[in-house]
């Protein structure tokens, strides 16, 4: 099963498996509708839409950031509406910058179901690897999902995101330290790939939820640094793997 990242061939040639859904991510904040009128109009074979906003966020409150995490159940609900099931493996894309992809692999992952993967490059790497799109509406078998909640995945305010993020950074660290002690290093590429779609989708949580400005931009420094030294290492990774 796949975890991390997918690459375009691997997903190509298990298009038509039942047990393998789709998932569209495709969003632009300043335009809330583009991502599903493009879906609308091509989207991978079988793919089904995931909206930042409905589906993968609450609504905002004067509390909160600007997307907070979905309710568990009601996710639960659109998620097994969508055909994800225990075993069932998901594979994720957005229009290639990966920002909204990963936010769903962090939210399936939160809820239990690690096996989901993004697509390596997104759509702008599989329609450039020649593959072609569709506006077919996708046939659905819905399935349960059920929703388990990791709480260690989850910056409270008791629990500062730099403690959470750093969780993420010491488990794929200590990760691929074993697989170099043991001579897999494939196996430490894929580890260090794993950082990419989690400070991805974590880097927006983090960002919002100071209202200190000063604060709020030496943290928004820190996490771009570190975003694009994940991305270098995680690009290496998925070459190297």
């Amino acid at each position: 099963m796949y975890r991390t990242l997918v690459d375009v061939g691997t997903l190509a040639a298990r298009l038509h498996d039942p047990t393998w859904i789709v998932l569209d991510c495709r969003f632009d904040l300043g335009k809330p509708s583009w991502g599903e009128t493009a879906y609308a109009t091509g989207h991978i074979e079988n793919a089904r839409y995931l909206h930042l906003e409905r589906d993968l966020s609450s609504p905002a409150t004067a509390s909160t950031g600007r997307h907070p995490l979905p309710d568990p159940d009601t996710f639960a609900a659109r998620a097994g509406a969508l055909g994800v099931g225990p075993d069932t493996q998901v594979v994720v894309y957005d229009q290639g910058n990966g920002m909204y992809a990963s936010r769903a692999w962090w939210v399936l992952r939160w809820l239990g179901h690690a096996d989901v993967a993004v697509l390596s490059g997104g759509l702008a790497a599989w329609t450039a690897a020649g593959h072609a799109l569709t506006a077919a509406t996708p046939a659905i078998m819905p399935r349960v999902f059920h929703a388990a909640p990791d709480a260690a995945l989850i910056a409270s305010k008791g629990v500062p995101e730099e403690k959470a993020l750093a969780t993420l950074l010491e488990g794929a660290a200590a990760r691929a330290q074993s697989a170099v002690a043991s001579e897999d290093f494939a196996g430490a590429m894929r580890a260090l790939a794993e950082l990419r779609p989690a400070v991805d989708a974590f880097f927006d949580k983090v960002t919002v939820n100071d209202a200190d400005p000063a604060l709020r931009l030496n943290r928004l420094k820190l996490l771009s640094g570190l975003r694009r030294a994940t991305r270098a290492v995680a690009d290496f990774g998925a070459i190297a793997g």
